[in-house]
């Protein structure tokens, strides 16, 4: 999920947080799996494919890769541990503890997510704001949603 960002050398906490442009307060953040594995039955290859989804599903290596070097969220029960990036351990907690919805991210109006939002974001992972400032600054943007 995330380790490209951790190849920049970024050192401040990450995690994500409960969207914001809901009627009602969310006690948790939004998931689901951005994609999944099929075979096709029709594949020459079809035992192939099999085998490595059953390694990554049954062996050490495959969790490990999975864990430490892919830094998925596994979707098999099996697996244990946490994911070795900030970001996928902050969804694989919130998963865990039951703070999960479904996603709505075409309810928000068009634009505002990189016009409005994601500038904030920005200037907190630049250090040009400060916890406390990117706070002032989300409240501002929160407040002037647009109406869709």
């Amino acid at each position: 999920m995330d380790p490209s960002i951790l190849a920049t050398g970024c050192d401040f906490n990450m995690g994500y947080i409960p969207f914001c442009f809901t009627e009602t307060d969310m006690e948790g953040i939004m998931i689901s799996a951005p994609s999944w594995y099929v075979i096709n039955k029709n594949s020459p290859n079809y035992d192939e494919c099999l085998a490595f989804l059953n390694a990554m599903a049954t062996t050490e290596a495959g969790h490990d890769y999975m864990l430490n070097k892919a830094a998925m969220i596994p979707a098999y029960t099996n697996v244990e541990g946490t994911p070795s990036s900030p970001l996928s351990a902050s969804v694989m907690w919130w998963n865990v503890n039951g703070n999960n919805y479904a996603w709505h991210q075409y309810e928000m109006p068009s634009g505002w997510p990189k016009t409005d939002l994601a500038p904030c974001y920005e200037l907190l992972a630049g250090g040009a704001v400060d916890a406390a400032g990117f706070e002032e600054l989300m409240k501002g943007v929160i407040a002037n949603i647009p109406q869709a």
